[in-house]
């Protein structure tokens, strides 16, 4: 995996590109409890031609917005990538266990 950010002169921005072996997300990260992605992340996600397109904010529901945006609370994104990366579970000191090895 390798993550970067995208800025550019024509004000299409990212906070965080994840680039997997056939996935590229863009993520757009809000503090909102109603986020809204902003225009500049929708020709950004565009330009990169991104797989899938999150707004991870601090609420405790899911639900998608126009143009397959998924707005998910934080904890459930982080969960979904310790999953993809092989961490299952997390252990007694909070730290996530890695069930194996990629």
């Amino acid at each position: 995996m390798q993550l970067h950010f995208l800025r550019t002169a024509a004000g299409a921005e990212i906070d965080l590109v994840l680039e997997f072996a056939s996935e590229r997300w863009a993520i757009e990260i809000k503090h909102s409890s109603a986020p809204v992605p902003s225009r500049g992340f929708f020709e950004g996600s565009r330009d990169i031609e991104a797989t899938r397109r999150v707004l991870p904010y601090p609420g405790s529901d899911a639900w998608r917005l126009r143009n397959d945006v998924e707005v998910l609370p934080i904890p459930q994104l982080m969960r979904e990538l310790l999953h993809r990366h092989g961490c299952r579970s997390v252990g007694s000191d909070g730290m996530p266990v890695r069930t194996s090895l990629r």
